[in-house]
């Protein structure tokens, strides 16, 4: 198996793109974990497909030698024979693997129509951008399988309003936090509050690329919960703390100004390791935050809307996690018993770290994942994610 990463240079998910190294702007590195552990544990199998660059790019040598610059700014130790582009041939035990942000707003795959037996997976990150056109191309490029943090077939009626020629589940991928998350606190000196921390990103209904979603969304909040936590506050005080700021996504340069302030105000790890339970609020699209695993590898408790996006991943309400029916009322009252109910608290915190070091590490998710693709790769017909646990 070749397990292939589609220009991953142009994705800030993947790590810093040279747009935003000579910006000096941070990217986001979701991702990036993937092409990490791909490369320390299975450097064989890991390869990278460039696009045809412009200018003096197009030059293939150039080119790779341009993307090579990419990996050393990233610290990936990327060998020039596995850059792939226009010439390479591709077959049956191949996974490409693109962020459909990326690969699927225009016709980046047109290329690899012709490799019928390629097998092609797009991840969903962020997938409520240019939707319909994302979801047009998945059709016409036939992507095999659709990667998300949780099953959006289930969980999303977005998904499938935009999606309708998807009839199977999306293969769950966990979350994977920094590894500057991690416990540092013993659990009974913590704050007896629930803690929250996020954008709350307000988006423009006039920009074109979210069209698609405000012809579907009538709210302009993608985290809803995070906006009802911050205007009621003071109603919540005695029980949820917040670290929560308003964004508004098409004012780029305050946002990102914003952005600076809110990360030098506090340190996130610590934030963490102070507070006894914590919320990371879902996202309009169907999926979870990735704080929802910072979180848990801090040894807080988390509480999270009770659904298949928590649930398939083995979390059980009352066992390893806190569930609530998604109203302030019910988030409210749930807190209120478990700040009564110490020992009880104690017990699911002890079982949701102890749950999270046996799944949810940056290793243990990368080598289900791999092991997942690569029996993909040799024959079964859709990848089925082992991350899911069946009640």
């Amino acid at each position: 198996m070749r397990l292939i990463y589609f220009s991953p240079e142009i994705d800030p998910m993947m790590g810093v793109t040279l747009t935003d190294f000579f910006n000096k702007k941070k990217s986001a590195k979701k991702l990036s974990y993937l092409i990490i552990e791909s490369l320390k544990n299975h450097p064989n199998e890991t390869y990278f497909f460039i696009k045809d660059g412009k200018n003096i790019f197009k030059n293939r040598f150039l080119n790779k030698l341009k993307f090579l610059f990419w990996a050393k700014i990233n610290k990936y130790p990327i060998e020039f024979r596995k850059i792939l582009d226009s010439t390479s041939f591709f077959g049956a035990t191949d996974v490409l693997f693109c962020n459909a942000r990326r690969c699927l707003k225009d016709n980046s795959l047109e290329f690899f129509i012709s490799f019928k037996s390629l097998k092609k997976i797009a991840h969903l990150d962020h997938y409520m951008t240019d939707t319909g056109k994302i979801a047009a191309n998945a059709k016409r490029y036939k992507i095999d399988a659709y990667i998300a943090s949780a099953n959006l077939y289930k969980t999303s009626a977005f998904f499938r309003y935009f999606f309708p020629f998807v009839s199977r589940d999306v293969y769950v991928l966990p979350h994977v936090a920094e590894s500057r998350f991690n416990k540092k606190t013993n659990f009974s000196t913590r704050i007896n509050k629930a803690f929250v921390a996020g954008s709350i990103a307000i988006f423009d209904r006039t920009e074109p690329y979210l069209k698609d979603f405000f012809d579907y969304f009538p709210d302009s909040v993608y985290h809803p919960m995070r906006k009802k936590i911050y205007d009621n506050e003071t109603i919540l005080r005695d029980f949820i703390d917040h670290k929560l700021y308003i964004t508004y996504i098409t004012s780029k340069k305050n946002s990102v100004a914003m952005l600076k302030k809110y990360h030098s105000d506090f340190n996130m790890v610590d934030a963490y390791n102070s507070y006894k339970m914590f919320l990371a609020p879902e996202e309009l699209s169907g999926m979870s935050a990735i704080s929802f695993i910072e979180g848990l590898s801090c040894g807080a408790v988390f509480i999270g809307k009770k659904g298949a996006m928590y649930e398939d991943l083995g979390f059980r309400d009352g066992v390893n996690y806190i569930a609530y029916n998604g109203s302030l009322e019910d988030l409210s009252k749930k807190i209120i018993f478990y700040q009564k109910n110490s020992e009880k608290l104690k017990i699911i915190a002890d079982n949701s770290y102890s749950f999270f070091l046996e799944k949810f590490t940056q290793q243990k998710v990368f080598e289900t994942f791999f092991i997942d693709i690569l029996n993909y790769a040799n024959g079964i017909s859709h990848p089925k994610s082992s991350f899911v646990i069946q009640p």
